[in-house]
């Protein structure tokens, strides 16, 4: 078995991004938390840990452009069968929030 290359340098990565322009809504599916508080980056997830280069956490958000996105992301995340369900229980915790952005950004894809 071959040994893995060496990964890139952080200088010669080219990620795929998207512009998001201030303004534009976002919706996010949350706990009874604020819409806008950022998950402080603890545990271990699938954007989590995420690090800066001091080894510091980096808070995440979980937001997309269409509700169906904010959906998919949590509600029907665990659902892995076709006929899978969902119980009315798990889904009244739940809030749908719809965020704007203050500022243009860009995120990878």
């Amino acid at each position: 078995m071959e040994p893995l290359p060496e990964p890139p340098r952080p200088a010669e990565l080219d990620p795929e991004t998207k512009t998001w322009s201030a303004g534009r809504p976002l919706f996010r599916v949350h706990d009874a938390s604020p819409a806008n508080r950022f998950n402080p980056g603890h545990g271990r997830g699938r954007f989590h840990p995420l690090r800066n280069p001091r080894g510091e956490s980096i808070p995440t958000l979980y937001a997309a452009d269409e509700i169906d996105g904010a959906l998919s992301e949590t509600v029907f995340r665990g659902v892995r069968d076709p006929g899978g369900r969902i119980h009315r229980a798990d889904l009244e915790p739940l809030r749908l929030s719809r965020l704007a952005l203050r500022r243009t950004c860009a995120s990878s894809t």
